[in-house]
């Protein structure tokens, strides 16, 4: 990791403004372990979508949810229509305001399209329970065990995503005693 972002930081003096490097180069840093120097690496482009993108995830990864929440509202400003920005916030409000999590995962799932069944609805669903619950800590665990029971992340975020409002669709005819 050292040798990589020694030929990052290379390129970077030549040409300052190449944002690709700039994010690399924290990417490195972060597999490395060397989380300060990445987020201060993410921060020099606060407007490019991948290096927001990247400090969000390094966040969560961190447990940082305040800060984390911040640069995934950004995120999804910035990559308007796009799912996963609004998974990642879910995730990040989760352990903060179970409704907005819950709100940011309705976002998703109508952005995505996709359509769920299986053993992947019914992980999705206790992930849903869990937060309605208020159980944020178990919530994200479950969240992380459906990730890595099916590392195909973009399909599986989706499915999530679709289940999740499943559930909450058939709560609320229950509810009401009326379908969406």
């Amino acid at each position: 990791f050292d040798e990589a972002a020694a030929r990052y930081r290379f390129v970077l003096r030549g040409d300052p403004g190449f944002t690709h490097a700039v994010v690399d180069l924290g990417r490195v840093l972060q597999a490395a372990g060397h989380d300060g120097e990445a987020e201060r690496t993410y921060l020099l482009e606060p407007s490019d979508p991948d290096a927001v993108e990247a400090l969000g995830r390094l966040y969560l990864e961190q447990e940082r949810w305040p800060e984390a929440i911040r640069q995934l509202e950004r995120l999804t400003n910035l990559r308007m229509g796009w799912h996963t920005a609004e998974l990642l916030l879910a995730r990040a409000r989760a352990g903060v305001d179970p409704e907005a999590a819950e709100e940011s995962l309705r976002r998703s799932l109508d952005l995505s399209g996709v359509e769920l069944d299986g053993d992947l609805l019914a992980a999705a669903m206790a992930v849903h329970d869990a937060l309605r619950e208020e159980h944020p800590d178990r919530a994200r665990q479950l969240l992380e065990d459906l990730v890595q029971r099916w590392p195909e992340a973009e399909v599986i975020e989706e499915l999530e995503e679709r289940l999740l409002l499943a559930r909450v669709q058939e709560e609320t005819a229950d509810a009401t005693g009326m379908t969406l």
